[in-house]
């Protein structure tokens, strides 16, 4: 391999050349090489806002064919992930792929196959679990300071307003916990100390689009944890992730956006700050954890070593999300899936 990790890029949207690219630019141990997108005033964009010499390709097998390519970035709507990300294990490439690895967790087994097969890392782009916020709580819960985790509790309020284009395509996106509550699932998969059994969820479409646009979930673990999620993209507020975790000990009380972080000990009445150091709102582009996902997956390229957001967790994040989905359209409970 080159002194750089080399790195082709599949999908020109905006998440590609906003987050992506500059986010890379940080990482000396990583050089873009190539993207591909089919749309014309993309691939556009992309060589104006790039301005290192970057190939800029029509199609995914453009790039996989290059002799000049360690690692593939897989950012396309979510059907087309679980695809992408084979035919890059199987050119020999390391693969970051957007969430969810694949709609199925079927899907992520027959990637986990190829990892197998092939040796390279695999990482599925969580990036949340990556912020400085939760990497905290996960030192606090490690070290003891709340006891055993017993609820968990996330408010996502975003003023998107309804998914549109694929996202609002219920079969190319695998429906809203699929796309975006796998982020806050993902996170209760890493803080409650156990495995998701059984999850229960509700929803609605105030603004009448195909996805329900506010939902709740309950996830219950194998160790009696219980993680509540209410999300919506309608909020008539600025971007939140309110977490909390609640133990038999404290309380970790955090936003994620903000980078505030409190420890709340019982039958206490002043909280101790554990806010990370950061002087304001996150200043890197995309969400806490973005560049931190990104350097964690080049590094274990480089180094060496398995990804935090690595099969295991793509699986657990899947099935869960999948669950929530499954309890949404029928109603009740649904069992999530052996991970």
């Amino acid at each position: 391999m080159a002194t750089a990790v080399r790195i082709g890029i599949l999908g020109g949207g905006n998440w590609t050349r906003t987050v992506h690219l500059p986010n890379l630019a940080r990482i000396p141990t990583a050089e873009v090489v190539a993207v591909s997108t089919s749309d014309p005033e993309r691939r556009e964009r992309l060589r104006a806002a790039w301005a290192q010499p970057v190939a800029v390709c029509e199609t995914p097998d453009e790039v996989l064919v290059r002799d000049d390519l360690d690692a593939v970035i897989v950012c396309t709507p979510n059907d087309t992930h679980e695809t992408l990300s084979l035919a890059a294990l199987r050119s020999g490439r390391h693969v970051l792929c957007e969430k969810p690895a694949s709609l199925t967790t079927a899907g992520v087994d027959r990637i986990a196959r190829a990892v197998a097969e092939t040796g390279r890392v695999f990482q599925v782009d969580l990036e949340l679990g990556y912020s400085d916020v939760v990497t905290a709580m996960r030192r606090e819960i490690a070290a003891g300071h709340i006891g055993e985790p017993r609820l968990l509790s996330c408010l996502l309020l975003r003023d998107w307003g309804a998914f549109r284009g694929w996202r609002g395509d219920p079969a190319r996106s695998g429906g809203m916990f699929l796309e975006l509550g796998i982020h806050y699932l993902d996170l209760f998969n890493l803080l409650a100390g156990g495995h998701p059994v059984l999850v229960t969820a509700a929803g609605g479409h105030a603004s009448g689009a195909n996805l329900p646009d506010y939902l709740s979930a309950t996830v219950t673990y194998d160790n009696g944890a219980v993680g509540q999620l209410g999300l919506t993209v309608l909020a008539a507020a600025r971007n939140e992730i309110r977490l909390q975790v609640i133990g038999t000990e404290a309380r970790l009380d955090g936003e994620i956006i903000s980078g505030r972080l409190e420890l709340w000990r019982r039958r206490t009445s002043t909280p101790e700050n554990l806010s990370p150091p950061r002087a304001s709102d996150y200043r890197f582009d995309g969400f806490p954890g973005s560049q931190e996902a990104l350097a964690g997956w080049v590094d274990c390229i480089v180094q060496g070593g398995s990804p935090l957001a690595g099969l295991a967790a793509a699986r657990a994040a899947t099935a869960v999300s999948a669950a929530a989905e499954a309890a949404l359209r029928h109603g009740g409970a649904a069992r999530v899936d052996s991970v």
